[in-house]
Formats: C-alpha cells, structure tokens, sequence
C-alpha cells in the first residue's frame, strides 16, 4: 500500500525544481477547463466537428472530452489525484491529436493538443510538485 501511496502522490522533482509541475498543472488546468466549455455552449458546432474527425458517437463524444477536459483541469490545478488526471488528459489530447489535429491541422487543434499532451505526460512523470492536495497524502503520520 506504501508503494501504491509513493506511485501515485511523490513528486520526481525536488527544491526549487517542484514548481514546475506545479505550474504545468495550473496553466494546463486553466487552458483545459477554458477549452472544456465549448463542448457544452456550442455542443452542436462540436458534434459537427467530431462528425467531421470520424469520431464514433459524437454527441456522446462531445460530452465526454468536455467532462474529462473540465475535471481533468479542475484536479490538476487543484493538485487532486494529479497522476491519475494527468493520464486522463493525456489519453484525450491523444486522440484530439490524432483526430482534430489530423484533420484541422491548425494551432487550436494540433499544437495547442500536443502542448497539452506534453505537458500531462510531463506531470504523470513529476507528480504534484508544490502547493498540492496530493502532498497530504504523502506527509509523516504525526506521532502520538
């Protein structure tokens, strides 16, 4: 269970290099959560465009990147279960990548899909880093 507990919460870096997942979490988690809102204001726009990619189920499709986009960014900025978002986010930039990307090979969809994978990958390798929710789960047990 302690190996679990190390796997999923430590941070790889340590001192002054800490803050850079920290900050990876927080400008990727903004940008994720700022991207996930289109998915549910203009859903339709959206479902065209998944048509468009070949995505099977679209408007399923649509909701599903929306929701793993907006909680995946709310936890990684919050620093909560950060590997396990991170691996979400980096499996939905993947297919964003190979899909969107392939398609509309522009910034928003292609590069702005690689940044963010990127930089998942980056926090699923360094963990929390600073000023995280995670770190409770990785602080001494004070003893009694």
């Amino acid at each position: 269970m302690e190996k679990l507990r190390a796997l999923l919460f430590t941070t790889q870096p340590s001192g002054g290099a800490a803050w850079a997942p920290t900050i990876v979490r927080w400008v990727a988690g903004v940008i994720l959560i700022s991207v996930s809102l289109s998915k549910f204001t203009r859903h339709q726009d959206l479902v065209d465009a998944f048509e468009r990619y070949s995505i099977p189920l679209p408007e399923a499709s649509v909701y599903l990147a929306g929701t793993v986009e907006f909680l995946g960014g709310l936890f990684l900025i919050l620093g909560l279960l950060t590997r396990l978002a991170a691996l979400a986010v980096a499996g939905n930039m993947t297919v964003a990548v190979l899909t969107g990307g392939r398609v509309d090979p522009d910034f928003q969809h292609l590069w702005l899909g690689l940044i963010l994978l990127f930089g998942a990958l980056f926090v699923l390798w360094a963990g929390p880093g600073r000023v995280a929710i995670d770190n409770k789960f990785v602080a001494e047990p004070n003893p009694t």
